[in-house]
């Protein structure tokens, strides 16, 4: 490897790409005890190829970015923060690999989390690059409690520190909305380290520059005991519908995503049962649009506004109980082909006919 090195010209990021192709060649045949990398390269130049491997962490470069900072972390590597000349304080505002791999969510990202920690095992360093994006941001993200409890205990965190350019809270990435995150055990994962986040004073009504709170995250997410957590703060009653940059409320979102007990327990904490959304979509049109469970659903939103005494103006003309419920309806005086545009019940029962017409 000095000789490779030798070779580079370290301004140059072709040749630096150049040599961490080389080095993969060994990489992935090496056998045996790893090396002391600081005793081949500066340590500067060790996270310049750090930074310069992202460039790899895709299926078609077969991982080799991953290989090698997995490499970098078997060979017992510890990243060091510089220190400022005058204060000795250490300079913390730089990208590191561990933002990239994570905020950029590489290949096999999760993967990596344990060997990026390893390396900037520092928590005290917490790095922040040029969005706000922090390490502890990296572990809230990554579902690591662990991690966060450390990040805490240093009480130089707060626990709802935001990333600068989304506004995200920790809590906010902890809960992502994407597919990989219901996976049960990265779902287990999420719940445990929002659980926490929100014990140790996160905000789940904090919005970030989308207007989304984390309880937006949780209600479309599913999460029940995270909600019951919330409800049981003594929040202030209105929270429960606070909107996002789309208009919806977090029961919006738990009943587009059919998720019955999650829209129970709003609807018995007060929540409005038909605020209308930026695209005039209510919760009842959600669930006709949405969801399998259109008539439990429907039933369980109507049965509480009643009992409740917040019938939705619905003119006691829908007990969507059962499927032939709505064919009662239908084959009424109501006419599907004309619907008043004002009248949620008509509009959503059309979007159900134009449903039932295609699955034929």
């Amino acid at each position: 490897m000095e000789l490779m090195r030798s070779k580079v010209n370290w301004d140059i990021e072709k040749e630096r790409l150049h040599l961490l192709k080389e080095m993969h060649e060994r990489i992935k045949v090496w056998r045996g005890r790893h090396p002391d990398l600081l005793e081949i390269f500066q340590r500067s130049e060790i996270e310049r190829l750090l930074l310069d491997s992202m460039n790899f962490c895709t299926v078609e470069d077969n991982y080799q970015g991953n290989r090698f900072i997995e490499f970098v972390a078997r060979s017992g590597y510890k990243n060091e923060p510089e220190l400022d000349a005058e204060t000795d304080r250490p300079l913390l505002r730089r990208t590191t690999i561990l933002h990239l791999v994570v905020r950029g969510r590489a290949s096999r990202w999760r993967q990596l989390i344990d060997e990026l920690f390893e390396i900037y095992h520092r928590l005290d360093a917490n790095y922040v690059d040029e969005t706000g994006f922090t390490h502890y941001h990296a572990a809230c993200q990554a579902g690591r409690a662990d991690l966060v409890v450390r990040f805490l205990e240093l009480q130089l965190i707060n626990p709802g520190l935001l990333v600068e350019e989304t506004g995200e809270s920790g809590l906010h990435l902890a809960l992502p909305d994407r597919e990989d995150a219901f996976e049960e055990p990265l779902r287990r994962a999420a719940w445990t380290t929002a659980d926490l986040l929100m014990r140790r004073g996160a905000d789940p009504i904090a919005a970030d520059h989308k207007l989304v709170t984390a309880l937006h995250l949780i209600c479309q997410g599913g999460y029940d005991n995270l909600l019951h957590l919330y409800l049981s703060q003594n929040r202030v009653a209105s929270e429960i519908d606070a909107r996002d940059h789309a208009g919806n409320t977090p029961l919006h979102l738990a009943l587009e995503r059919g998720h019955r007990t999650i829209a129970l327990r709003l609807l018995q904490h007060e929540a409005d049962p038909h605020p209308v959304n930026a695209a005039g979509a209510t919760p009842l049109r959600l669930i006709f649009e949405h969801t399998n469970n259109i008539f439990h659903l429907a039933k369980m939103l109507y049965e509480v506004c009643v009992a409740s005494r917040r019938d939705p103006e619905w003119n006691g003309r829908l007990r969507l109980g059962s499927e032939e419920a709505a064919k009662l309806l239908i084959r009424s005086d109501w006419n599907p082909a004309k619907p008043d545009p004002h009248d949620d019940v008509a509009a959503t029962l059309q979007i159900f006919l134009r449903k039932k017409e295609s699955a034929v």
